[in-house]
């Protein structure tokens, strides 16, 4: 039935339900416990997967019972200890992180501007074309490429497709 209770034995009580049901009844106030502190102070909002929000919950809840036994006088004032715990392990977690990533100065923008500008231009959309300078080449079948980007027909007929349209209306 379970790796602790292998050979099915019977309570000698006056019950005499099977040894595994008398510990489970025994120690079930616990488990009905924890998972009503868990569910009142749940992480759920921090991700969809389920059985990291259990592993996340359940472990924050054991995390609190250990501080608790290991230093009783932790914030004795307060009467909602299990809902400050959290908040503070969270913090606890972030600090390394935060302080990390201080920096005495600001960081100046001019070289992240200038890989961006040359990704931009690797991809043909930062081209700056001066007045009157043409942008793109032609070829046999009228094709022309500006900035990276194909358009069909040739630019100069503009005025011809200009005269179809009004001719079909």
């Amino acid at each position: 039935m379970s790796t602790l209770h292998g050979d099915g034995r019977i309570c000698d009580q006056e019950h005499h339900k099977p040894e595994i049901i008398m510990d489970y009844n025994a120690t079930k106030g616990g488990v009905d416990n924890m998972d009503k502190l868990v569910t009142a102070y749940s992480g759920k909002q921090r991700t969809r997967r389920w059985p990291l929000v259990i592993f996340f919950d359940i472990s924050a809840y054991n995390g609190f019972v250990i501080w608790m036994a290991l230093n009783p006088e932790w914030k004795r004032e307060k009467l909602q200890k299990r809902r400050l715990f959290p908040e503070d392990l969270a913090k606890a977690l972030v600090r390394p992180q935060k302080e990390e990533n201080i920096s005495p100065e600001p960081q100046p923008l001019q070289p992240w501007l200038g890989e961006w500008d040359e990704q931009q231009r690797s991809r043909g959309r930062a081209e700056k074309s001066k007045p009157g300078e043409q942008t793109g080449t032609r070829d046999a079948e009228a094709e022309v490429v500006v900035r990276g980007r194909k358009q069909v027909g040739c630019p100069g007929n503009r005025q011809g497709r200009q005269n179809k349209d009004r001719q079909g209306r």
